[in-house]
């Protein structure tokens, strides 16, 4: 015997495409930090031997955000179980998730010192663990048929989120060289 669906039916492509974007963002300026930017924000110029402290202060904000995520997405989870609105119970959570995660990367990258950052990167941190609890718990309140489709958008777009993000980051760096650093004539 099979328990009855609430819902039966599929969502539609229009969903299925906001929501892959939506992870997409999220993977994005997750991973484009964390692989390129905060250790390059982090990196202390001075002797051959400075180097490791931006990689500790790397790996201090780094953990301590990582703890923050952890204890705020299963809690925006549980809050956002208990939420009722005329907006549903999950879409406030994902606003208010991307506007912290939008702020607190603003903030991060204008920081100039290692606590500032970290504090920063504690708000991102946070940010998107509201934000991957609301879209994660949209997948059982929304798509029925489709949840396998909609499951692995979430693991696709990581994979493409640190590439767009870095290639962004390339390409813009890029961008800013004279055009005459760009090609160098061989002959």
């Amino acid at each position: 015997m099979t328990a009855p669906r609430p819902h039966a039916g599929r969502v539609g492509g229009g969903w299925m495409t906001l929501f892959a974007v939506a992870w997409l963002a999220i993977w994005t300026v997750q991973l484009t930090p964390v692989q390129l930017l905060l250790p390059l924000q982090l990196d202390t110029p001075g002797g051959e031997n400075d180097w490791i402290i931006g990689v500790v202060w790397s790996g201090l904000i780094l953990s301590i955000g990582g703890i923050a995520g952890v204890i705020a997405g299963p809690l925006a989870g549980m809050l956002s179980d208990r939420t009722s609105s005329r907006w549903g119970r999950r879409r406030p959570w994902a606003i208010g998730g991307s506007l912290l995660t939008a702020l607190s990367l603003v903030l991060t990258g204008s920081a100039t010192e290692p606590l500032s950052v970290g504090a920063a990167w504690i708000g991102v941190s946070v940010g998107i663990a509201v934000v991957s609890a609301a879209l994660t718990a949209m997948i059982a309140d929304q798509v029925f048929e489709q949840r396998g489709t909609a499951s692995a958008l979430v693991s696709s777009a990581q994979a493409v989120g640190i590439v767009v993000g870095v290639g962004a980051w390339c390409f813009s760096a890029w961008a800013s060289v004279p055009a005459t650093w760009h090609w160098r004539d061989s002959s």
